[in-house]
């Protein structure tokens, strides 16, 4: 397979096993859209812009997790797409914490080289939900390969970030 083919290869696998984890909970329809605009690279000297979209929804059949699906870019042209779970607590009544993890397909564009397509995505989020169901929050989040590759810098993220219920 030539190497543009195993390219197009893995990118579609990746994606196809992002879609298939998410797809039951968001044929439900209920859920949070959220956007964040913040930096990626925050502990490093090549800090860039990053603005990403999340669609994060509950399912029951993952119990007390939810399944969330992001897509994420910079101005560089470097970027990530991926899925996974999330554990939305409430700490009181405006209050949440929401820790998240998932893999997610990672492009370098002109930004950074993490030394591999499949990284991985693990967050912390704070939010203050409003009484409509509306959330402002900040996120810290880190991307790794979890030394799949021989290269594993990793990158920070900080977001700000709002959700908007369905």
């Amino acid at each position: 397979m030539s190497r543009l083919g195993a390219f197009i290869a893995k990118r579609w696998t990746i994606a196809l096993l992002c879609a298939a984890s998410v797809s039951p909970a968001l044929a439900a329809g209920h859920g949070l859209l959220g956007v964040g605009l913040g930096d990626i690279g925050v502990f490093e000297s090549g800090d860039h812009l990053l603005a990403s979209l999340e669609w994060r929804t509950r399912s029951a059949w993952l119990g007390p997790f939810a399944p969330w699906i992001e897509v994420a870019g910079t101005e560089q042209g470097s970027g990530f797409a991926g899925a996974g779970v999330a554990l939305d607590v409430s700490l009181g009544a405006h209050w949440h914490v929401v820790p998240s993890f998932g893999p997610v397909d990672y492009w370098h564009g002109d930004g950074e080289i993490l030394g591999e397509a499949l990284e991985f995505r693990s967050r912390i989020e704070f939010d203050y939900r409003f009484t409509d169901g509306e959330r402002l929050g900040v996120s810290f989040a880190h991307i790794s390969n979890a030394n799949l590759a021989h290269r594993n810098p990793g990158t920070q993220t900080a977001e700000l970030r709002y959700w908007h219920p369905f």
